[in-house]
């Protein structure tokens, strides 16, 4: 069974996407927060399959994963369980929200 662990930071940033499109559309933000979901099982039983960002991070451990166009999962390959960062909107400026990568 592939597992994976949201960071405390990661579970407030799928709280927040959920409730920011559930004040329109209660069930569009469930459908969201299960693609999110999904993504981060598969994260966990592939965890190559997301690329790396130099760009935006300069730890080669951490490695990015696109949900849906808008967001990025954002974990650390190399951990088990798998460890889900951050869940970030693309509008964000992602560096600054990674800190000092």
């Amino acid at each position: 069974m592939s597992v994976f662990v949201l960071s405390d930071e990661a579970l407030s940033d799928l709280f927040d996407a959920w409730s920011f499109v559930a004040n329109d559309h209660p069930i569009a933000a469930d459908k969201l927060e299960q693609d999110i979901l999904r993504a981060c099982a598969l994260l966990a039983r592939h965890p190559g399959i997301g690329h790396r960002r130099a760009d935006l991070y300069d730890d080669d451990s951490v490695r990015f994963h696109p949900v849906r166009t808008w967001y990025l999962v954002v974990y650390e390959w190399n951990t088990t369980p798998l460890s889900i960062v951050r869940i970030l909107h693309g509008s964000r400026d992602v560096i600054r929200e990674l800190g000092d990568g």
